[in-house]
């Protein structure tokens, strides 16, 4: 047995989007009493199925998911999905290889304008998308419509100040 928690750290990914995973494909989930408290949790069995789905997968960035891999995203990036027509909607991910993965984004969303890039770690994106959820309209897993795009930007440089971090890009 182990936790839905334990099982996203093993396997470097969000909680709640593996929670999400597993309740979409049907994967049984049981309580687990864990530090007094009752936790989401999978048998060995559930476990081993969801490793699987995780083993050996390279996704767009070429970032290879597997048992003895950690996630290494050095770069997070905020960028206007559609500047032409929602000048608003902000768009924030990691990548190792910036240039590649905005050359993926661009097949869906072409005009597509990048506004900053930080050198940062996932629970940098992670604190930064729940700052953003407190101010902005949040439209997907990383999407936000914000109602000043400036003073969101504003907002994205003080939070990377605060941890003295400069960005490589700004626009």
């Amino acid at each position: 047995m182990i936790t839905l928690l334990e099982l996203a750290g093993e396997l470097s990914t969000d909680s709640s989007t593996l929670r999400k995973r597993i309740r979409n494909r049907g994967v049984p989930t049981i309580k687990i009493k864990h530090a007094n408290r009752l936790k989401l949790g999978l048998s060995g069995e559930s476990a081993s199925t969801v490793r699987s789905w995780y083993k050996d997968i390279v996704d767009a960035g070429e970032n290879q998911r597997g048992s003895d891999f950690h996630y290494k995203a050095n770069s997070l990036y905020v960028i206007q999905t559609t500047p032409d027509t929602k000048p608003e909607r902000i768009k924030i991910g990691m990548a190792t290889n910036v240039e590649q993965r905005m050359s993926c984004h661009r097949c869906s969303s072409p005009t597509l304008v990048v506004r900053r890039i930080f050198p940062a770690d996932v629970s940098h994106e992670t604190i930064l998308k729940k700052h953003l959820c407190s101010h902005a309209a949040q439209v997907g897993e990383e999407v936000f419509d914000v109602a000043n795009l400036d003073a969101s930007l504003a907002r994205i440089d003080a939070f990377f100040c605060f941890l003295d971090i400069v960005p490589t890009f700004k626009r």
